[in-house]
């Protein structure tokens, strides 16, 4: 039923806009990942054979007729059900619940429009609609997952960018709001308990990692390894230290990077590091 109903709602979609597939066969319909169907070249019969004089309601009664010979191919797994329909109809009947036989039945009445159909499988419909929410649902938690991952990944990058940068010496990491990034990096990564050995706290990284992201006001206490050094700031302070840091490395690589590499690196930068170039 996913296919049929991927079908019918294809169809649905094209005589709304008053048009017709024309020449709805095995050979257009494509079957991507996760059974998602797809009909190829619609509208290419409306260039090439333009002036038919064949009334767009019979041709929208043939889409529909073609939609139930796809169905018994479909469901036999066998071309020859799209030429062979009455053998193909008994096949279903014997082998299929009532439903889509019923269905198939319908497709090769004259009288029959593409509503009836939407009708006759609005039960079918509507399950398929909850399963299509959830794997909606789906994709967003994942997407969220995936967003939340970006946030931290470039809080790191940008940390391990700025902090001892060797070609400045200790002036770099000892002054300024990069010795705050300093003592930042050890009270979050380099935590140790009572005897003095390692306490690896996954979530107390991830904690302070989403707070220095979001730019929250609490305060913590930073503590430089010999204990002569306690600064109190807040992540926000912390933020604004690393944002600073990182402006004043970030225009000297685009500058060096424009030598090598002539054009703008501008769009790159605030994609990889969220930069925006003052003008």
């Amino acid at each position: 039923w996913n296919m049929v109903l991927q079908l019918l709602t294809a169809v649905r979609a094209i005589h709304r806009q008053g048009m017709a597939c024309r020449g709805l066969t095995p050979v257009r319909v494509i079957i991507c990942g996760r059974q998602r169907v797809r009909i190829a070249s619609t509208g290419l019969a409306h260039i090439l054979e333009n002036n038919t004089s064949m009334p767009v309601r019979a041709q929208m009664q043939e889409d529909i007729a073609n939609l139930g010979r796809l169905v018994l191919v479909f469901a036999t797994m066998s071309l020859q059900a799209y030429h062979d329909v009455q053998t193909s109809v008994e096949l279903i009947r014997n082998r299929f619940s009532s439903d889509l036989s019923n269905f198939i039945t319908q497709c090769f009445r004259r009288d029959c429009n593409i509503h009836d159909l939407l009708v006759s499988s609005s039960h079918h419909l509507a399950d398929h609609v909850d399963e299509w929410y959830s794997h909606s649902d789906a994709l967003e938690e994942h997407l969220c997952k995936q967003l939340e991952s970006e946030r931290l990944a470039r809080i790191l990058i940008k940390l391990g960018l700025v902090n001892d940068r060797p070609e400045y010496g200790d002036a770099w990491s000892e002054t300024g709001d990069r010795y705050v990034l300093k003592l930042f990096r050890d009270y979050v990564f380099h935590q140790t308990d009572d005897n003095g050995k390692p306490f690896l706290d996954m979530g107390h990284i991830i904690d302070s990692l989403n707070k220095l992201d979001n730019g929250s006001t609490e305060r913590i206490l930073l503590t430089s390894r010999d204990e002569k050094s306690l600064l109190v700031v807040s992540f926000a302070d912390v933020q604004r230290c690393l944002e600073q840091a990182f402006s004043k490395l970030l225009p000297i690589h685009l500058q060096h990077a424009q030598l090598r590499h002539p054009g703008s690196l501008h769009s790159h930068a605030a994609m990889m590091y969220g930069y925006t170039p003052q003008m």
